[in-house]
């Protein structure tokens, strides 16, 4: 197990399969000197790699949109056959949508007769770069962050007392930003805070997120939910995140540092 390997590699005796005070399992106990953690360890499933293709490449006046200077995933879809000129006077429609759009906003593109040529909605914020298109709108991601939020909670009924709990989930590469939605909540736009600097709008969560709900909580161990960590199924050194809440001691926040790859602390 590659994440077994990474704990024995940075000095930590390792158990696995460990009874927990509810009659479930730990996946992983590791141990170096007075530290002490418990790993629950979980995978993603592979349709949740959103990025892979699910209609026709995407046509280049459509495309154009991606020279729109906003950070947004969008999703978008075209009626087929349309002519050169339909598409971009659909793509100029889109790009005026774009200007002004907020997260989950929906465009339609009509044409004269009402007949619909296409759609975008904004699916997310990006971190970074500019406009990202998806081809095809549907519930698929909902799904996907669905999926894994109940994997968070399976792991949550495994918590340990005695330690510290980190949740480990694996995944396809393209799948980080589910696992965040998933535990974070569903990106949305703040009007009660200020927005970062270069920024427009302030951006933040929705409360439908694991550690707003089931993981704000303590288990049947009575621990809380405080570290939670999206690894490539590749490398977890190489491409892994690690989420951590208020409360987490600096030895394990060291810890975590040493193990995965990007530490990132939240108010979540």
């Amino acid at each position: 197990m590659l994440l077994a390997k990474r704990l024995s590699a940075e000095g930590f005796s390792v158990r696995s399969e460990i009874p927990t005070q509810a009659g479930r399992s730990c996946d992983l106990v590791a141990v170096r000197g007075s530290l002490v953690l418990h790993l629950h360890v979980k995978c993603m499933d592979a349709d949740d790699d959103l990025t892979q293709p699910r209609s026709p490449r995407i046509p280049s006046a459509i495309r154009s949109l991606e020279n729109v200077d906003r950070r947004l995933l969008i999703e978008v879809e075209w009626k087929n056959g349309l002519s050169s000129s339909a598409l971009r006077t659909t793509a100029d429609a889109m790009r005026n949508f774009l200007g002004r759009a907020a997260v989950g906003d929906e465009c339609v593109v009509r044409s004269r007769s009402g007949e619909i040529r296409g759609r975008c909605r904004v699916r997310s914020p990006r971190d970074t770069g500019g406009v990202s298109l998806t081809s095809g709108i549907t519930d698929d991601h909902r799904l996907a962050v669905d999926r894994v939020r109940r994997l968070l909670r399976k792991a949550r009924d495994q918590f340990l007392a005695g330690g510290e709990n980190i949740i480990v989930v694996f995944g396809p590469k393209s799948a980080k930003w589910i696992f965040s939605q998933a535990l974070l909540g569903t990106p949305v736009e703040r009007w009660d805070e200020y927005p970062r600097r270069g920024e427009r709008v302030a951006l933040g969560n929705a409360d439908d997120g694991f550690w707003a709900g089931a993981g704000k909580s303590g288990c049947a161990s009575g621990t809380l939910s405080r570290i939670a960590v999206w690894a490539s199924l590749d490398s977890v050194r190489d491409d892994s995140v690690a989420w951590i809440r208020s409360g987490v001691t600096p030895v394990v926040r060291g810890a975590c540092a040493e193990l995965f790859r990007q530490v990132l602390p939240t108010n979540r």
